[in-house]
């Protein structure tokens, strides 16, 4: 009964904050973990939630526990990747990025990876458009 309540909490949170409202739905989340501290899906939205706010420090706690209970969340490695990177933790981003299946050098220190350029096609109204760009590093951009 508890996992079934915890879903539909999670559910409603991503509503609330799809249709604008992100403080309800954090609110939802959290009501979710507390419903069923287990569960690992709403422990990961907030972690999606708080790193998409650029709240590096929440995110990056929040995927580590979606990961201590779910250590197979691609997704959640993901995340936990970006929230380490930004806030230069760097063991934890190196820990990150090895298990999302990048390469990286075993070293202590700054992760560093080359940047790729990217296309994305665009297609607002129907007149497509394709934007090319570089990965940017989070822990350098202004919030």
């Amino acid at each position: 009964m508890r996992r079934v309540l915890s879903a539909w909490l999670d559910s409603f949170g991503s509503k609330f904050i799809d249709s604008g409202k992100p403080a309800v739905g954090e609110l939802f989340y959290k009501l979710a973990t507390t419903v069923e501290p287990q569960g690992s899906v709403p422990w990961y939205n907030l972690g999606l939630h708080t790193k998409s706010t650029g709240r590096w420090s929440e995110s990056l706690r929040f995927n580590q526990h979606a990961l201590e209970l779910d250590p197979t969340d691609e997704a959640a490695w993901w995340n936990l990747g970006i929230a380490s990177t930004a806030l230069r933790n760097c063991s934890e981003a190196r820990r990150a990025w090895k298990a999302c299946g990048i390469e990286l050098e075993d070293a202590e220190g700054e992760v560093r990876m080359p940047a790729v350029t990217a296309c994305v096609r665009l297609d607002p109204s129907g007149s497509g458009e394709v934007v090319w760009g570089q990965r940017l590093d989070p822990a350098r951009m202004a919030i």
